[in-house]
């Protein structure tokens, strides 16, 4: 009988390991491949620029010539960032699909079919004006540079054509990241913690995976309203719609005078973001008291 329970017991302990690192293992695998990419291209632009130069660089020519390849790293980070989330697009959809089929939801294809074209005016407004809003609250904290550089990270993903930049940043990156973030580790501890833990802790996953203070507190505000929208409607196509749309206005704001007119006149700059957040305050209130 004891033998019994304490078999029972090793089960149960196994079965939350599992689950755990099934919780856990969908970000930490993304980072990876992130970073895989990310040292592929420096052995591949450390080539170019080796083979550019034509000579051998000496030892005290190492220091200027590592500068030069992180300087070409930086200038096609955007183009290593859309082979990061191809890659991932086709990993993490493999396991989407499979975790919908084994707990009986719907894949990923019914719940693009399932879509209602209704809800997605209040989408896009959150989207759109929620995103500049934040970004401009979250650039008066002098929080830059303490954990990562939020303005090179920035510049180097909006580098580029503007094809590619809406191609990466603002198609590919959210499906690969809402699939990871919401379809995986939001669903997977919703099944387990339920559904308050679960939108806080993939926020918190969300934010951490980031790594830079600044991009990750706006990470983490976000992935709480994204978590809301996923389990709020069931379906993780409104939160790539979603991320997307907010992703889509951060490059296109780039390319209006009007923006930096306003940024460089503090008043006018902090009497627009008020606007902008009692906008994304009043259409959040829509979204949560909405019945459908």
């Amino acid at each position: 009988m004891e033998n019994r329970w304490n078999r029972n017991q090793s089960l149960e302990e196994y079965n939350r390991i599992k689950y755990v690192a099934g919780i856990l293992y969908p970000p930490v695998l993304y980072a990876f491949l992130l970073m895989a990419v990310q040292f592929a291209g420096n052995i591949y632009y450390g080539y170019v620029y080796a083979t550019s130069i034509g000579e051998r660089v000496t030892f005290n020519q190492s220091h200027e010539f590592l500068e030069n390849v992180e300087r070409l790293v930086l200038e096609h980070n955007y183009l290593l960032t859309m082979v990061s989330a191809v890659i991932g697009l086709a990993v993490f959809m493999y396991i989407f699909e499979t975790d919908a089929k084994s707990s009986g939801k719907f894949g990923f294809i019914r719940q693009v079919k399932e879509i209602k074209t209704y809800r997605l005016g209040y989408l896009i407004i959150l989207g759109c004006v929620g995103n500049i809003g934040l970004s401009r609250l979250l650039s008066l904290l002098p929080l830059d540079n303490i954990i990562g550089s939020y303005r090179d990270t920035q510049e180097s993903l909006l580098a580029g054509r503007l094809v590619i930049q809406i191609l990466s940043v603002s198609v590919l990156v959210p499906i690969t990241e809402e699939l990871v973030y919401r379809g995986l580790v939001c669903e997977r501890i919703r099944r387990l913690l339920g559904d308050k833990i679960a939108v806080f802790m993939s926020a918190g996953m969300f934010a951490v995976f980031h790594f830079n203070l600044l991009q990750g507190i706006y990470a983490f505000i976000a992935g709480i309203v994204l978590g809301y929208v996923y389990l709020k409607y069931n379906n993780i196509v409104y939160c790539i719609l979603l991320h997307g749309i907010a992703n889509l206005t951060a490059v296109l704001v780039n390319y209006f005078s009007i923006s930096g007119y306003i940024n460089n006149h503090i008043v006018l700059y902090l009497v627009v973001m008020l606007a902008e957040l009692a906008v994304t305050v009043i259409v959040a209130e829509r979204i949560y008291k909405s019945k459908d």
